[in-house]
């Protein structure tokens, strides 16, 4: 799998997401005859698409913090994370596991660079730390998706 696959694959699923994003917008704005709002099938069925086209382009799109771009974005989304800590948002749990998932990258390329790479602590000390941040991704997005609405 090339650079180009992965960067190509990122960019179809967030111009995916934001197409069933933009239609589960549309499907809200229909009136309602009721007062009782009822989370209709279909906007059920694009939300949980939205969620796994995010839960796995989110983390590989961490492949984009190569290089000196990770000196910038990591700090600039854990400055956001605790902004988003104070305001007790679920974004918070994104924007801490983004930098995280790099960590998952890391050992891929760890992988094919180095041989016997996955004999060594490293590479499991950057897969555990890639998959916290890929559980944290998903945590997130399934608070902000599928939170109750309380009224």
């Amino acid at each position: 799998m090339t650079i180009n696959t992965i960067l190509i694959s990122i960019l179809v699923s967030f111009i995916a997401t934001g197409v069933l994003a933009l239609i589960n917008r549309q499907l809200k704005k229909k009136p309602v005859a009721s007062g009782n709002q009822e989370i209709k099938g279909t906007e059920l069925l694009i939300k949980r698409i939205i969620f796994i086209l995010l839960c796995f382009s989110l983390p590989v799109s961490s492949v984009l913090m190569f290089g000196p771009q990770l000196f910038i974005i990591t700090p600039v989304l854990f400055c956001l994370g605790v902004f988003f800590v104070f305001r007790r948002s679920s974004l918070s749990l994104i924007c801490f596991g983004y930098p995280l998932s790099y960590g998952l990258f890391s050992a891929y390329v760890g992988f094919h660079e180095l041989n016997d790479y996955t004999k060594s602590n490293e590479f499991w000390v950057a897969i555990g730390i890639g998959a916290t941040g890929a559980i944290l991704i998903t945590i997130g997005l399934w608070k902000i998706l599928f939170k109750k609405i309380r009224s």
